[in-house]
């Protein structure tokens, strides 16, 4: 079990018969997105995609050991009110980004990806930082979706 993560254009579904309403993140895939070789299949990116699928623990991990925790479980997304989503801002990726250089001032010489030597936890900050720059680029209605 785990997260469901978009990042992207917000889009609305509509169910009709039960009078539902549901906002989501329209899923694109991009050339350019940051992709990495990968040993075996427990990798949570969806390859050139704009949705992550992390467990409980590895986005636990990646966020308590970034330090992101608060960012994303209470400046983003409620744990309470999962699922949800919120527009993101220049702040966001700017958020992202410093904890990014945060990660390589501490760890230099990291290589990101998921083989054995290399570094998961900034192959994922070069994923967000990716595609929050692009949905602010991109999107007329940016949003991240948890669910």
């Amino acid at each position: 079990m785990g997260y469901n993560i978009g990042i992207g254009e917000a889009t609305i579904s509509t169910d009709y018969k039960h009078r539902y309403i549901a906002l989501e993140v329209e899923r694109v895939v991009v050339d350019e997105a940051p992709v990495w070789e990968t040993e075996g299949d427990s990798v949570d990116l969806v390859g050139k995609a704009n949705y992550a699928c992390p467990s409980y623990q590895q986005m636990d991990y990646f966020c308590s050991v970034t330090g992101l925790k608060e960012f994303f479980f209470n400046t983003l997304i409620d744990k309470k009110n999962i699922p949800g989503q919120v527009p993101i801002t220049q702040d966001d990726l700017i958020t992202i980004k410093l904890a990014k250089e945060r990660w390589i001032e501490g760890h230099p010489g990291s290589v990101p990806g998921w083989r054995e030597g290399e570094d998961s936890t900034l192959a994922r900050l070069i994923w967000y930082e990716f595609w929050f720059d692009w949905a602010l680029e991109n999107c007329r209605n940016p949003i991240i979706h948890f669910d």
